[in-house]
């Protein structure tokens, strides 16, 4: 009796954190800095994925360097498949920091406009220095 009491309670807390959550995210989605961020990011991270694709496609070999050094040159080669590392970071980074936005929306609210600048932002500067990342990729691989 105890565990289908704990496990009614569980479900309540989950359906209500649930509808509270997609509330927070469709009140964040209603301010336009958040959906221009998002747009740019979206469009950064899409031309990783693209670019990420194209050295994959072009590339004639099964191991690629994947890493650089001034000092010591190449330093790092791998199976092809290891470029969609870089992409898939940019999306993670994406996801955890409109996760926590979207939390800290939730349970703290303060200055949302400022919070939602600070993490969009590193969001929007980490793709696109993945994106230098992939292109120095591009370039030790092809030129």
């Amino acid at each position: 009796m105890f565990r289908v009491r704990m496990l009614a309670k569980f479900q309540e807390f989950w359906y209500e954190s649930k509808e509270d959550f997609f509330k927070s995210f469709l009140d964040i989605w209603g301010f336009l800095h958040v959906k221009i961020f998002f747009i740019s990011i979206l469009f950064f991270n899409l031309i990783n994925w693209l670019f990420a694709r194209f050295i994959h496609k072009e590339i004639g070999f099964e191991r690629i360097a994947l890493h650089y050094s001034v000092d010591f040159g190449i330093d790092l080669y791998d199976s092809v498949e290891n470029i969609y590392i870089v992409p898939a970071l940019g999306t993670i980074i994406v996801f955890l920091n409109f996760l926590l936005l979207v939390l800290i929306y939730k349970y703290i609210k303060t200055d949302m406009k400022f919070i939602s600048y600070i993490l969009l932002t590193s969001s929007l500067v980490s793709n696109i220095v993945l994106l230098g990342a992939i292109s120095s990729i591009y370039l030790i691989n092809f030129r």
